[in-house]
């Protein structure tokens, strides 16, 4: 259940990660796993910018209930068009960005669970198990690296 959140993890701490359809699938799991999670919750949050280039600021990874689906609001974390006038605008899934943008979610994953995180205990929500499964990504997104030879087997 947690090999995909270790992918993720493992390349999240490069600065270019290496992209391939492993990444795409467990980022796909993620979204799925978080929309389970996110209903159950029901706590927004507005994490960080994932834009690219000098627009770095246009895009950022959300949480709240959008509307991906004509007139069928669902919990889910979506990557949102943050300027003014599109109020949080849902535009891809985490795994149905292109590439560039991709390296730049997974490096951004592991801060957006820990202040996701932050978030859930201002909303006092953190004794839900739904809350304790995101703090358990949290804590394996942000484990620091295995030493070589000591990876799980």
């Amino acid at each position: 259940m947690n090999d995909y959140l270790k992918l993720l993890a493992q390349r999240s701490r490069t600065d270019a990660p290496e992209m391939s359809s492993e990444v795409t699938e467990a980022l796909a799991q993620l979204d799925q796993e978080l929309a389970t999670l996110t209903a159950q919750l029901e706590v927004e949050h507005y994490g960080p910018a994932v834009g690219l280039d000098g627009a770095s600021e246009a895009y950022r990874l959300v949480v709240r209930c959008h509307e991906w689906q004509p007139n069928r609001p669902t919990w889910s974390l979506k990557v949102c068009d943050a300027t003014p006038n599109c109020q949080w605008r849902a535009t891809w899934t985490v795994q149905g960005v292109g590439r560039r943008r991709r390296a730049r979610i997974l490096q951004a994953l592991p801060a957006f669970l820990s202040d996701y995180v932050q978030v859930l205990a201002a909303a006092n929500k953190t004794e839900r198990p739904a809350a304790q499964r995101i703090q358990e990504m949290a804590r394996i997104l942000s484990a620091p690296a295995a030493p070589v030879g000591h990876q799980d087997r």
